[in-house]
């Protein structure tokens, strides 16, 4: 596959996670691709950039070892809070972001409890396709509105019409399930601190799981959306 830039919402595995993650952008990054806000090098930071992968099963991470042991050697994976210390690598030295190489789908990054995280999709909007590297910089309007589906102009539909029309909204329905999934995980992982009254960690994995919340909503209102833009 070639290589490609990644931009805001590019999808992360860890090799020791349960759950995927979105990349976050610097939000003051004012360097688009697609109408996105391009990654580099430095949106590495863990709990701002990197968020978590749900839970961790990695032994090297203290959390989990101590769970582990409680529970007689039987491995419990405990709530995933990624460890980052460095940047991505290698980036894409020719291209500046800000200053910074830019980021691309082939970087890779290191937890410091072993997990190697690396990228599944590049965030790019499926269309127009992917700007492969070296691309064109250019940015792309691609307005999704969510406007009501009027009854009327469903009456006048075919049974067959309504019945795809169905299919495709419950499809529609759909999007943002990963996002949302995530705030779930978050939102348990800040009750979890909360409990142990850690509030700052509590207070930011809330914050977190109520972005990843927001994120999924819009998902899927723009999905609808363009649905129903289909069909009028």
């Amino acid at each position: 596959m070639a290589d490609t830039y990644v931009v805001t919402g590019a999808l992360m595995t860890c090799t020791f996670g349960m759950a995927p993650s979105s990349l976050i952008v610097n939000p003051s990054r004012t360097c688009f691709l697609s109408n996105m806000q391009r990654g580099n090098i430095m949106d590495f930071t863990p709990m701002v950039n990197i968020m978590p992968f749900g839970m961790c099963s990695s032994m090297a991470n203290p959390t989990v070892a101590a769970a582990t042991s409680a529970a007689m050697g039987v491995l419990t994976p405990m709530p995933c809070i990624p460890a980052i210390t460095a940047p991505w690598m290698p980036g894409k030295m020719q291209v500046m972001v800000q200053g910074q190489p830019a980021l691309t789908r082939t970087c890779q990054n290191l937890c410091m409890w072993g997990g190697q995280i690396t990228f599944t999709t590049d965030g790019q909007m499926p269309s127009p396709p992917p700007i492969i590297v070296p691309p064109l910089d250019i940015s792309v309007s691609l307005p999704t509105p969510n406007r009501p589906f009027p009854a009327s102009q469903r009456s006048k539909m075919t049974e067959e019409e309504q019945q795809q029309y169905d299919n495709d909204i419950a499809q529609a329905s759909k999007s943002g399930d990963t996002e949302q999934f995530m705030a779930d995980s978050l939102s348990r992982t800040a009750a979890d601190y909360a409990s142990q009254g850690q509030t700052a960690k509590a207070a930011t994995a809330s914050q977190a799981a109520q972005n990843y919340s927001s994120r999924a909503a819009g998902k899927q209102s723009d999905a609808i959306g363009e649905v129903n833009s289909k069909y009028i």
